[in-house]
């Protein structure tokens, strides 16, 4: 992850991108083209990750078919059960053979090592299956943690990243070139929200023109338009608003044109007027008279 500081801001920007790409000098003969991708992306794709698992009706069902494959299979248990029932005879049995060298009869050593690596083989076992077992039943308390916490967040209809739910739930994410993301999931089961990078800057462009037109039309309707348009209630020229406006907010006389009088007089707050004099023409602009 690198970070790159926002343009007119003291915050930054973080981004990520493949290691070999970020390094390319360090990998001449193993390249990646990958882009580097925002982390906002990253955190939005999660949330609509959440969104997208508490509508999908099936995936409750999927994970818990998944923690099965976690489990003991009916087979397994059957095998646990024998070996239980197997260890108790053979440790009864180990047992007096063990009690049978104590009281001066002799002691068959080969045979007592052959069951204590046979009892210890056995252990190792049934280990393995109880692991898997309070595995499976640890992941069945996350899921119902999980989509208890979920339900919470998509209830609070929050904008806030859910990190508490990312680190309980993530196990580990699969990013593509084109952004798209692959969630393995503690369950043992892999989710998407298909989809990808480029879909989100489409989107960041359109939040940004949005801004800028916000800000234009607080601009607008703003103190300094405000003055301009009392000033304009005699006809001025271009020139001379551009000096009155001056006084106010520094301004090129391209920037005054474009994004004041041009949309004032689209919108019919200005009217405009040539004046003709001798080898000369010139627009001249007035607030337009709402009595007449």
């Amino acid at each position: 992850m690198n970070k790159r500081p926002k343009k007119n801001s003291d915050y930054y920007q973080h981004f990520w991108v493949c290691y070999r790409a970020g390094f390319p000098h360090y990998h001449v003969h193993d390249p990646c083209d990958s882009k580097s991708f925002k982390q906002d992306y990253f955190e939005q794709d999660f949330k609509h990750l959440l969104t997208n698992i508490y509508e999908d009706s099936t995936f409750y069902q999927k994970a818990e078919q998944a923690i099965e494959q976690l489990d003991l299979s009916p087979e397994e248990k059957m095998e646990e059960e024998q070996l239980e029932w197997e260890v108790k005879l053979l440790n009864q049995e180990l047992y007096e053979v063990v009690d049978e060298s104590l009281h001066g009869q002799g002691r068959d050593t080969e045979k007592v090592d052959q069951m204590t690596e046979k009892l210890c083989a056995m252990y190792e076992r049934l280990a393995a299956f109880r692991d898997r077992k309070e595995k499976a039943e640890e992941e069945r308390k996350a899921l119902k943690r999980f989509m208890k916490n979920l339900k919470a967040y998509i209830k609070s209809e929050s904008k806030a990243f859910p990190s508490d739910i990312y680190k309980d739930v993530l196990k580990q994410a699969a990013v593509y070139k084109d952004g798209s993301v692959v969630y393995h999931l503690r369950f043992g089961l892999e989710w998407t929200t298909n989809e990808v990078y480029s879909t989100f800057q489409e989107q960041c462009e359109r939040e940004r023109w949005a801004k800028v037109k916000a800000k234009h039309e607080e601009f607008l309707r703003g103190p300094e338009v405000a003055a301009l348009l009392e000033y304009c209630r005699e006809p001025r020229t271009v020139k001379e608003m551009l000096a009155f406006m001056l006084e106010r907010k520094q301004m090129g006389k391209t920037t005054l044109v474009d994004r004041v009088v041009m949309p004032l007089w689209k919108e019919g707050t200005f009217e405009r007027f040539l004046r003709k004099r001798e080898n000369f023409r010139e627009y001249l602009y007035h607030v337009k008279d709402t009595e007449k």
